[in-house]
């Protein structure tokens, strides 16, 4: 049989030192408190041990149903621990550093920051975003054009070198022999493998063509 590895579920579960925010119309909607004991299925006992006062909790009952469970946890907290103990382990697990650090309050402080604005501060956002736009396309076409350049002369480096090829065939075309006025010792000097292969074979008595000797002369074997 396979061995079976077994995980523990990631889901945020509803536990001793699990931290919450309280939502909905809750009196301190907005606050954190971690859970300290679970009542039942629908209620724990919360205390929110906060130093900032405007996250700050008194010890209480709170719905399941206007809590939210974060993904902080107060480590090693004991069942019904006192607000002291609570106090000691908030501080020492850095909740409040935390906290501050996530997406998701970092997310609540931009929405907050935007219900606050006043049509002039509306006003100067939607400016400075305009702005953000233009320098940003700026840059995109600024960074395009570099780009363009680069490939722009890439390719009149490429051109120049296959007309410097083109302009050395034309020279070797121009300047070469005709044909019929190319003789065997020319080919041979070009090609010196066919002139010794041609030799060996000749030697042997393997090859003959009629009408060489009359048109080119004896060939000669060493």
């Amino acid at each position: 049989m396979g061995d079976a590895t077994i995980e523990g579920s990631k889901w945020r579960l509803v536990e001793v030192g699990r931290v919450v925010l309280i939502e909905g119309n809750h009196p301190y909607a907005g606050r954190l408190a971690a859970i300290v004991e679970i009542i039942d299925h629908k209620r724990v006992l919360v205390d929110g041990p906060s130093s900032d006062p405007e996250l700050a909790v008194p010890r209480q009952a709170l719905p399941l149903s206007a809590a939210l469970l974060s993904s902080l946890v107060v480590a090693k907290l004991p069942r019904g621990a006192r607000h002291g103990t609570l106090k000691k382990a908030w501080e020492a697990s850095e909740i409040d550093k935390k906290w501050k650090e996530t997406s998701w309050f970092k997310r609540r402080t931009q929405i907050e920051r935007r219900k606050n604005l006043t049509d002039f501060d509306r006003f100067k956002v939607l400016r400075l975003k305009k702005q953000r736009r233009f320098e940003e396309r700026k840059s995109l076409a600024k960074a395009f054009e570099v780009e363009a350049v680069k490939n722009a002369e890439a390719t009149k480096e490429k051109v120049g070198l296959e007309l410097k090829d083109l302009e050395k065939t034309l020279s070797n075309i121009e300047t070469a022999r005709p044909f019929e006025d190319i003789t065997v010792d020319d080919f041979n000097k070009a090609v010196p493998e066919v002139g010794k292969k041609t030799a060996e074979l000749v030697a042997k008595g393997r090859w003959s063509v009629p009408g060489y000797k009359e048109k080119f002369g004896d060939l000669s074997v060493l």
